[in-house]
């Protein structure tokens, strides 16, 4: 037996009872409890909306208590049992043209990264402020004109080629991120994370970005434009016989960065003197995207000395090793041999046990702390083929490195002396076991005894987290710039694969549908003139055009199946009525109206023709709507719309107020929007036909005419004649766009998804997204049908387009 459920307000949820939630029946029939509807906002005089189907409905002046309550479902609550959950039906999700090019998840953790595609000025390293996003480091930062940045490759995106559907730049964006690794994604996330904390240490990082002009997807980081570190060494460097305040604050600061970087379970794995610089108040400063370069060359020096080998002798592991200490990059013993091994090398050696982790950034923290005290001509003998990063030819790697530290450590006790507070921390920090190596904040504490004379033993130790990632041994180390990026930049295509489908080659009706990759469009063939509406019913899809005519198209091979004849002028307005007999109306230049009965098998006659008042000085019928099966309404160039009975065919009432032509019309939710060339549009009651509001007499300019309006729930788009599209949420204004060069002349929104098309020849596939109220647009995509775009109509995932060059265009996508 079937459970009924029970009867509950639609705001408060709570049970209808005849004390406190008292349900009063609104003009559209659903009941709300008095309490409620009392504090629903009244956008209108004596207006609301229904909470439970969004219609604007009338209340009495007296309020809601004036309301008719609703006795019998009084009745049916008290008798009701208790509602199981299980028995609430379920909507069947609607199929959408646009595939899912990324997980919900995705978007919401990555949106805010993706950075304006004209921000990044690449000939001057340069960004654009502001940054309009969401994410709080962005909001809370003021950046400078002209901010120095720098670019960092992180993968490369295949250059683009012919296709059906051209992707966005922000869409683009976020299918190259959605397309890398786990891995690689995981390391990105920390860095971003790491780079977020406003540290003055560590350089900020702002988001991704793309070149158009070279395919490659970038991370953009903050360009202090520090002093090199080797230019300032002898100002801040050890001396035997000074105090080394600067020494040691300098040394502080590097530990600190390193420390900020460890807590947030990111490791470099490597760090050159060219990472680190000062800033303009002598503040160390981390640079990243300098650690990244250096991965970078790390990885490729090592690919190109192995070049290829899955086996090398220890005198090759040794010299290839000590190649990256010359360059000034240095890299832990554990870290190369790691790196060996992701090249495929098989590593043998006793040293090949360690594991990487915080102690690795220990050791190269040590060698730049040991090229500051040996000063600017050490750091030159550093980059050089000198002794000091020269081992014994005839030793191993572990025997080499043990070769290597003794030197070290002779001349650091020549330096310091065996006594000094940094010799035996420095002497541990280059151990070559990471575990007998001290944490970071052991360097810190030992400097900061250098600088105060005080012990810190006292002090807690700040490096709890565990490594998460390292950045030498990651993804982004290793850019792929050919490979396994395959083109989906523009979905549709795949080069060197263009499958061509061809559906139905049927005189004048489809004459070739070209398939490539996942998108299809089919051609569809049949008017002499342009196209001026679509419309979908009884499963067909009927097209209008100035050709006087109305063709029947099968939605399943796009054949051409009927045609319908009659109309003396120029077909300008076209819908379908969906009831168990679906019917099509059209109306001409000339004022009349056609009404064809659309059961197959067709007839060639119309079922009824009528036409308004006709009157020299106007041009006819412009615009169709319809409500249930009571109501037709006409806009037309008398400016006014006409209300027609479907059941006598009788001209009922005539909507004044437009001060031009009616252009448009659209029913949803009890409500009939009228767009004028006037560039208002009205909102009349279904109920009484009486007037609830005008939108956009306060916008008006030039150019501001609606040639098309869009409704969607409680979302209205208006688009004009100069381009603009302008868009009302619960008929409050929430913003203009301005995509198009041209007349916009045909608009759809479904559910999420807007399609606007127009002069410019290109259809606009846009994303609307309601974040926490604030309407916010993104775009996805674009179609170009090469032919200026009259009319559109999306349709279970398929994206139908009316051109001004006959042709009628279905897009759609299959898996």
């Amino acid at each position: 037996m079937t459970e009924l459920e029970v009867a509950e307000c639609p705001v408060c949820l709570q049970s209808f009872d005849d004390d406190v939630a008292i349900p009063r029946v609104l003009g559209c029939g659903h009941s709300v409890c008095e309490a409620c509807l009392k504090q629903l906002p009244q956008p209108f005089p004596d207006t609301l909306r229904c909470p439970a189907c969004t219609q604007l409905v009338k209340i009495p002046p007296q309020g809601p208590s004036a309301l008719p309550k609703n006795i019998d479902l009084l009745r049916l609550t008290h008798s009701a049992p208790p509602l199981n959950p299980h028995t609430r039906s379920l909507h069947n999700p609607t199929t959408s043209f646009m595939p899912h090019l990324w997980p919900p998840n995705f978007d919401s953790a990555w949106k805010d990264w993706v950075l304006p595609e004209g921000s990044v000025h690449p000939a001057s390293s340069t960004i654009t402020p502001p940054l309009s996003s969401s994410r709080p480091a962005f909001a809370s930062r003021v950046i400078k004109d002209n901010q120095k940045v720098s670019l960092v490759r992180i993968t490369m995106l295949s250059p683009e080629s012919d296709s059906l559907l051209q992707l966005s730049y922000f869409a683009k964006v976020m299918s190259a991120l959605n397309r890398m690794e786990h891995g690689m994604r995981d390391q990105l996330r920390l860095i971003l994370k790491a780079c977020s904390i406003r540290s003055s240490l560590v350089s900020d990082v702002y988001g991704f970005w793309h070149s158009l002009d070279d395919s490659f997807l970038y991370l953009v980081f903050e360009d202090k434009k520090c002093a090199k570190f080797t230019e300032k060494i002898d100002e801040v460097g050890y001396s035997p016989t000074g105090a080394n305040f600067s020494f040691g604050a300098m040394g502080m600061e590097i530990c600190e960065a390193l420390m900020t970087l460890h807590s947030e379970g990111l490791v470099l794995g490597c760090l050159g003197l060219g990472c680190l610089g000062f800033d303009e108040f002598r503040h160390i400063c981390v640079d990243m995207s300098g650690v990244l370069m250096n991965a970078h060359g790390v990885d490729k020096i090592v690919a190109e000395s192995i070049a290829g080998k899955k086996i090398i002798n220890d005198s090759k592991m040794v010299t290839v090793y000590f190649d990256l200490l010359k360059e000034g990059i240095f890299v832990a013993p554990e870290v190369f041999l790691d790196l060996l091994r992701l090249e495929g090398v098989v590593v043998e050696c006793d040293s090949s046990r360690f594991k990487v982790g915080r102690r690795s950034d220990v050791w190269s923290l040590a060698c730049v702390l040991i090229s500051a005290i040996f000063g600017t001509n050490s750091i030159q003998t550093i980059s050089s083929c000198n002794n000091l990063f020269q081992p014994d030819s005839c030793l191993d790697f572990s025997g080499a490195y043990t070769s290597w530290t003794e030197k070290i450590k002779s001349f650091l006790e020549n330096t310091l002396g065996a006594d000094h507070v940094l010799y035996e921390i420095l002497c541990k920090c280059i151990d070559l076991d990471p575990d007998n190596r001290p944490l970071t904040f052991g360097v810190w504490k030992s400097l900061k005894y250098l600088v105060s004379k005080v012990q810190l033993n006292d002090l807690a130790c700040l490096e709890e987290s565990n490594m998460q990632h390292c950045i030498a041994l990651g993804k982004i180390s290793q850019p792929k710039e050919t490979g396994d990026c395959h083109d989906d930049t523009r979905i549709g295509h795949t080069e060197n694969e263009a499958v061509q489908k061809y559906i139905t080659n049927i005189d004048e009706g489809i004459i070739v549908g070209v398939s490539l990759g996942n998108f299809a469009v089919a051609n569809l063939k049949g008017h002499l003139d342009s196209i001026t509406g679509l419309a979908v019913g009884g499963g067909f899809l009927f097209s209008s055009s100035f050709d006087k005519t109305i063709n029947v198209w099968s939605l399943q091979d796009y054949s051409l199946v009927h045609t319908f004849r009659g109309h003396e002028h120029r077909i300008v307005a076209l819908i379908c009525v969906e009831k168990e007999l679906p019917f099509c109306i059209s109306g001409d230049s000339g004022g009349g109206i056609f009404i064809w009965g659309i059961t197959n098998p067709f007839k060639h006659e119309p079922v009824r023709t009528w036409y308004e008042d006709k009157d020299w000085r106007y041009s006819g019928i412009h615009a169709l709507a319809v409500h249930g099966t009571e109501y037709l309404y006409s806009g037309s160039g008398d400016k006014t719309v006409k209300v027609w009975s479907l059941q006598d065919f009788s001209l009922l009432c005539k909507l004044t107020g437009h001060k031009s032509v009616v252009s448009s019309l659209a029913v949803c939710h009890g409500v009939l929007y009228s767009g004028s060339w006037d560039g208002t549009v009205r909102l009349w009651s279904l109920n009484d036909h009486s007037l609830l509001t005008v939108l956009g007499e306060d916008m008006l300019e030039s150019g501001s005419s609606v040639m098309s309006l869009s409704v969607y729930d409680d979302v209205l788009v208006v688009c004009q004649e100069n381009g603009c599209i302008k868009i009302w949420k619960k008929d409050v204004f929430k913003r203009s766009l301005h995509v198009h060069k041209g007349a916009v002349f045909a608009v759809c929104l479904d559910a999420k998804c807007l399609f606007s098309g127009g002069w410019d020849r290109v259809v606009h596939v846009q994303e609307l997204l309601d974040d926490s109220g604030q309407m916010d647009v993104r775009s996805v995509g674009l179609v170009s049908p090469e032919s200026v775009i009259t009319a559109l109509v999306c349709w279970q995932g398929k994206l139908l387009v009316g051109c001004a060059d006959k042709l009628i265009k279905a897009y759609y996508y299959y898996s």
